[in-house]
């Protein structure tokens, strides 16, 4: 089923100093047909710190240097004073000629602050999944899409853990629960799971049958807390890495994928 794009401006409130926000901005959706059927798939995943650390303008200009068809973002403002009043999502997506869909997990100011996910396949549908835990340091929360291209379809998504470990890990089980149905299909996670491979967040869609493509390299400091998770329907080429940048305190993730072959008729 196609979702027509709207866009949801309610807030609601939550305890403590973090009001929480449910705005969801969804993507232009495309036609199917439109594009070939791609034999690979670059995918990017990378928490920009809300550009906080250099610029819209500089995080754009790198993302295009890393030519991602699916990019994972984490850290996204929108309309947030602190970061200049800029839609992010949608800035880099027209930067970079692609669809954008956006999904907040808190308030920001007079903005939000959450996910996001980029394309240049089209894309199907797009929602916001809430990943409620116990004890949470804030609100967190999932963007997930279904995208296509010719006879491929894909279920991407870009998530943003918690700082607790045990949030974490609530907040990747719920995620990989509700990914698991279309598993062997195409599924592609990207995201800050904020916890070593070690940790029960990444063991959340490993112990599923998710495949870890990540390069094993630190994105954040000297640590890799930033993660491609895919399904056994979607192949990792050699050569994932971890991309140098100063223009976020994260590095960003770049993972090569083999789709599978189209259907004979």
């Amino acid at each position: 089923m196609r979702i027509a794009p709207v866009l949801v401006l309610a807030l609601s409130g939550s305890s403590g100093c973090v009001r929480t926000s449910d705005v969801f901005a969804a993507p232009t959706i495309g036609a199917c047909g439109d594009v070939d059927t791609p034999s690979t798939l670059r995918v990017v995943t990378w928490n920009i710190r809300a550009a906080l650390s250099s610029s819209i303008d500089t995080i754009a200009a790198e993302l295009a240097a890393l030519d991602g068809d699916v990019v994972a973002l984490q850290e996204v403002d929108r309309n947030a004073a602190r970061s200049g009043d800029i839609d992010q999502a949608t800035a880099l997506g027209d930067a970079l000629g692609m669809a954008s869909t956006f999904a907040a997990a808190r308030a920001e100011g007079h903005g939000e602050f959450g996910v996001a996910l980029l394309s240049r396949i089209p894309f199907e549908n797009a929602r916001r999944l809430e990943l409620p835990s116990d004890n949470a340091f804030e609100p967190r929360v999932a963007v997930d899409a279904h995208l296509c291209a010719g006879d491929f379809h894909l279920r991407a998504a870009s998530v943003h853990a918690d700082i607790y470990p045990w949030s974490a890990r609530q907040n990747a089980d719920i995620l990989a629960d509700d990914l698991r149905e279309s598993m062997g299909e195409g599924v592609v996670v990207g995201g800050d799971l904020n916890e070593t491979p070690d940790g029960g967040g990444p063991a959340a869609f490993t112990d599923r049958g998710f495949v870890d493509a990540s390069a094993d390299a630190p994105t954040f400091a000297d640590r890799r807390i930033d993660y491609v998770f895919v399904d056994t329907a979607l192949t990792p080429r050699a050569g994932a890495r971890v991309a140098d940048s100063d223009a976020s305190d994260h590095r960003p993730m770049v993972v090569d994928l083999t789709l599978p072959a189209p259907a004979l008729p």
